[in-house]
């Protein structure tokens, strides 16, 4: 008897990233991984998908098995959407659900003194 295996993309995604302004043009995202059922396979990389909130987002092909990206290039204190999901080697999963992150402040902080 013959088995054949029909491999297809993942069927869940991976938790939804958590992130953090690591400065004020980037910022650093984690997730967890897809649950064991819904891989379909081995999980060879994540598609990362981002932007400004209300825009068209950019993606990234995140190669690595890493949980964790850190996103630069960014416009300061703009509020962004990020979202992540599984790749295998039958194609792309869906993504997670998406996580509001404010990249930091740009500048320096002045202290103003009241004058009488």
């Amino acid at each position: 008897m013959i088995y054949y295996h029909i491999a297809t993309a993942p069927s869940g995604s991976p938790g939804a990233p958590t992130s953090s302004a690591t400065t004020s043009t980037s910022i650093t995202i984690t997730w967890t991984e897809i649950a064991c059922l819904d891989r379909n396979g081995v999980i060879t990389g994540y598609t990362i998908r981002y932007g400004p909130v209300n825009t068209s987002p950019t993606t990234i092909d995140h190669t690595s098995t890493d949980r964790s990206r850190v996103i630069s290039g960014l416009t300061p204190f703009t509020n962004y959407t990020v979202s992540v999901r599984g790749v295998n080697s039958a194609g792309d999963g869906v993504y997670s659900a998406e996580t509001v992150t404010r990249t930091g402040e740009a500048g320096e902080c002045i202290k103003f003194i009241a004058c009488n």
